[in-house]
């Protein structure tokens, strides 16, 4: 994965199908960084940094690249991808 990349953030917390619902599903990924101080546990996972697609001045989030709390991130294929 890496920046530019459309994926969609399927919510599998009440607070991420609640953020799923006020601010869509298709994301782009800004940047990928690692051990980012959110949370204890957090410290040596990889983040992605994505904008909203509809609203990229608006809606901005951190989501973990594996085992995120609140969202499962799916990279979207391309045509002829399979």
């Amino acid at each position: 994965m890496k920046p530019g990349t459309k994926v969609k953030l399927q919510g599998i917390s009440k607070h991420g199908k609640e953020c799923e619902q006020r601010q869509g599903y298709t994301w782009i990924v800004v940047r990928i960084r690692n051990g980012l101080k959110l949370g204890r546990k957090e410290r040596d996972k990889l983040f992605a940094l994505l904008r909203a697609e509809g609203r990229p001045d608006v809606d901005w989030r951190w989501v973990a690249l594996e085992e995120d709390r609140h969202f499962v991130m799916v990279e979207e294929r391309k045509g002829n991808d399979k």
